[in-house]
């Protein structure tokens, strides 16, 4: 028996337009989720006059707005994404009710005498993430810098990214590449490279008003996915929070993209150092932030160190670095350095260095060779294990 759905109904509804639901139906189906995954569909309210929905998938977000009704409620209503074609469906030139049978548990859309019904999600949870804005304690947000633009030239920056070469699989490079992208002197520039596959750099600029100056990278995909969705005159700003900040934003009149402000090596690298340390039986320090941070920490035997990616070859191959830091306020002298000289003539595969006034014991492997976990990591016990046996060594420091 089909249950009577209008019964029972909370005290909210929320009216939707057909425009509406067809943008948030294509900025979700750009984001390509899997059905395996359940993806949702949040929508809320910004504030009073704003209605919000959201969509995020991995280190991507995007957004439409459109005007709140008093009904809208407050809180996060998630719909299953596959339910926005069911209320396309019934929508036509009028738009749909949406509504929720509290003893049913079904969110329900209504237009005219049409009634599509869903179960409404169990074991989701709208986390801070899944607002737009964030102010992460992660990065800084002190130097605005900022890139204003026509759509279409927007949308060039999405082809370039969408037209890039044919490739095999590559499974050894772990990641496809990264766009960079430079905003200042009234322009926004992007460079594809895809060396590392056999392919060439691309490199597009399109005019723009800008504040500040910045370079930096990330992941391009899902964005340029979302803003071929997009077409018109309007204007399109692209702004980062700082030069450290955690995120990206594209935000046109009534949609957004955020992206995490991320570098290719890293992306490349980081789970698996985390992997093989861990494996190795060091103890990691859990990341925090979405963005993938430049240092990993970890412990060995009691030593903090670190773990580090380095680019070298022009961009097109990276080492791995574990750091030891043996000491600091360490003067430089000439019988510091003597006894750093002696220390890398007795070991091997481990450099000692003396920077800023802080003794390094740093051990460089190709990324390659990661796998190689035991070896390297009996280099810098070695090395370690040197500078603390260095009663002599030690005791210069102090002087």
């Amino acid at each position: 028996m089909i249950p009577t759905f209008e019964q029972n109904l909370a005290s909210w509804k929320v009216h939707v337009t057909h425009r509406e639901l067809l943008d948030i139906k294509f900025a979700a189906s750009a984001l390509l989720r899997k059905n395996t995954d359940k993806p949702i569909v949040w929508l809320t309210k910004a504030n009073t006059f704003t209605r919000l929905w959201v969509v995020r998938q991995y280190s991507t977000l995007t957004w439409v707005t459109a005007d709140a009704d008093h009904n809208d409620p407050h809180f996060a209503l998630p719909i299953p994404e596959s339910f926005l074609t069911d209320l396309l469906e019934i929508a036509g030139g009028t738009g749909v009710d949406l509504m929720y049978n509290e003893v049913e548990g079904v969110i329900i859309g209504k237009s005219g005498e049409h009634v599509v019904a869903v179960d409404h999600p169990i074991d989701v949870f709208f986390d801070p993430l899944d607002l737009p804005y964030l102010n992460s304690e992660f990065g800084s947000h002190d130097s605005p810098v900022v890139a204003t633009m026509q759509m279409s030239d927007i949308s060039a920056f999405a082809k370039a990214v969408h037209s890039h070469p044919k490739v095999d699989d590559h499974a050894e490079l772990r990641v496809w590449p990264f766009t960079s992208v430079a905003i200042g002197n009234g322009s926004f520039s992007w460079t594809n490279d895809w060396r590392r596959m056999g392919h060439q750099r691309t490199t597009g600029s399109v005019p723009a008003q800008t504040q500040g100056m910045l370079a930096t990278s990330f992941y391009p995909y899902m964005v340029a996915n979302v803003i071929a969705t997009y077409s018109g005159e309007e204007e399109v700003r692209v702004f980062i929070d700082g030069p450290d900040a955690d995120y990206i934003y594209f935000v046109g009149d009534t949609w957004g993209i955020r992206v995490v402000n991320d570098a290719e090596h890293l992306a490349r690298w980081s789970s698996s150092i985390r992997f093989t340390l861990a494996e190795a039986g060091c103890k990691v320090k859990k990341q925090k932030s979405e963005r993938i941070p430049a240092i990993i920490s970890f412990t060995i035997d009691g030593a903090d160190c670190y773990a580090s990616v380095h680019q070298v070859n022009d961009g097109l191959e990276e080492i791995i670095r574990y750091t030891y830091i043996a000491s600091t306020g360490t003067p430089h002298t000439i019988a510091v350095l003597t006894k750093i000289n002696e220390l890398n003539d007795s070991l091997h595969g481990v450099c000692v260095s003396l920077r800023d006034e802080e003794v390094h014991v740093t051990v460089d492997f190709p990324a390659d060779q990661i796998d190689a976990v035991d070896s390297h990591l009996a280099s810098l016990r070695a090395g370690i294990n040197a500078t603390k046996n260095a009663q002599v060594f030690l005791a210069l420091f102090a002087q």
